[in-house]
């Protein structure tokens, strides 16, 4: 079986294609692996508190977040989160009720204590921010029907060790609210995929 000319210039023009393509992408992943990635971390303040992050996006544990279409200094994004077990349950509804009650004196957390449910299910990775220097720091949303309400709890965990960090946020969902409009999707699939 012989080959023709043209078979072989076109197999020899594919490799080099392929192999141009390669380097070109090896050069610049080189490239980003060498950039500094500088992080704020902490509260806001009017200093400059920033550090050079880059061992935890070169590690792949982090990949940057994008907001309005710039590289975000505060947020990122966690690539593989921290699984949840249903062992961690206790600890999640206890930061469920001391973040409801916190926020809101009237909304009280004993019937939440006294029924003890599955919130587990109920929880969805958000981002991630450093508190510190090579301190990051893992929210998460637990989505949760109470009295007759929605409410989106927002808690941390210690990116490194996976502990609950005390505190959190609380937000009672409206239902014509835009700025809530994926939260409610959210609400949507638990109930879809019957998790109460």
């Amino acid at each position: 079986m012989t080959v023709s000319f043209r078979t072989r210039i076109g197999v020899i023009a594919a490799f080099l294609l392929v192999f141009s393509a390669m380097g070109l992408y090896l050069h610049t992943r080189e490239d980003a692996m060498t950039e500094k990635v500088m992080m704020y971390y902490g509260d806001w303040s009017p200093e400059e508190n920033r550090f050079d992050a880059t061992k935890w996006f070169r590690n792949d544990l982090y990949r940057r977040d994008v907001v309005e279409g710039k590289a975000s200094a505060v947020t990122m994004l966690r690539n593989r989160p921290l699984p949840f077990k249903s062992s961690d349950n206790d600890e999640v509804v206890a930061a469920a009720i001391v973040a409801l009650e916190a926020a809101d004196p009237a909304v009280n957390g004993d019937l939440l204590g006294n029924t003890w449910p599955m919130l587990v299910p109920r929880i969805r990775y958000r981002y991630s921010a450093f508190a510190a220097p090579d301190k990051p720091q893992d929210y998460y949303n637990i989505y949760l029907k109470y009295q007759g309400e929605r409410y989106v709890i927002t808690f941390a965990r210690d990116g490194q060790t996976g502990e609950i960090i005390p505190g959190g946020n609380v937000q009672l969902m409206y239902p014509d609210s835009e700025t809530q409009i994926a939260d409610r999707e959210v609400f949507k699939e638990l109930e879809a995929a019957g998790i109460q």
